[in-house]
C-alpha cells in the first residue's frame, strides 16, 4: 500500500533485515552483523521519512509509521537481553558458593540422621547442577547454546516476502 518508489527499497530492505536475522544465532561474530542491523535500521527509516512528502492517506502513514518503529524497538530490546546482558560474575560465584553449601549441607545433614537411601542421595547433586546449566545456557549467546530458540517464524516471514504476495 505504500507509493512505489518506498516499496521495492523498503522490500528489499526488509528481506536483507530478515536474513541477517536469521544469520545471528549461527554466527560468531556478533558486532558486525549489530552493526548491519544498525543500518538496516537506519534504511527503513529513512523511506519511512520519505512518506511525509508523498500524498499518502494518514491513517496508513501512522500505521507504517508504527510499524517500522515496532520492529526497531523489538530489535533493540532482543539485542539488549539476549545479546547484551549478561549474569556478571559475583552473582555466579555466589550461585557455585551457595550450591556447594547447599550440597555440604545436605551431606552433612545425610550423615547426621544416617540416612542411607542410594537412589535418592544423588538427587540434590543432579537438581542443582541441571539448574547451573540451565543459567548458563540461558546466559550464553549464540553458537554456544545448548537450548536453541526456533527460527521458524522468520523463516515463515521470509516464505512469504519471497512469494511476492504484495
Amino acid at each position: 500500500m505504500l507509493p512505489e518508489k518506498q516499496k521495492s527499497e523498503t522490500k528489499r530492505v526488509l528481506k536483507e533485515y530478515i536474513d541477517t536475522l536469521l544469520i545471528i544465532p549461527s554466527s560468531t561474530e556478533l558486532e558486525p552483523l549489530l552493526e548491519k542491523l544498525e543500518e538496516l535500521h537506519a534504511s527503513i527509516w529513512r523511506q519511512t521519512t520519505t512518506l511525509a512528502a508523498e500524498n499518502l492517506d494518514s491513517e496508513l502513514r501512522s500505521l507504517f509509521v508504527g510499524s517500522v518503529v515496532e520492529i526497531i524497538n523489538i530489535s533493540l530490546e532482543r539485542e539488549i537481553i539476549a545479546l547484551r546482558f549478561r549474569i556478571p560474575d559475583p552473582i555466579w560465584s555466589s550461585l557455585l558458593l551457595l550450591s556447594a553449601l547447599g550440597m555440604f549441607a545436605f551431606g552433612y545433614q545425610t550423615g547426621i540422621t544416617d540416612y542411607r537411601k542410594i537412589f535418592e542421595l544423588p538427587l540434590l547433586p543432579i537438581a542443582f547442577s541441571l539448574v547451573i546449566v540451565l543459567i548458563a545456557d540461558l546466559n550464553s549467546s549464540g553458537v554456544q547454546r545448548r537450548f536453541k530458540v526456533t527460527q521458524l517464524p522468520l523463516l515463515e516471514v521470509k516464505k512469504l516476502m519471497d512469494k511476492d504476495l504484495y
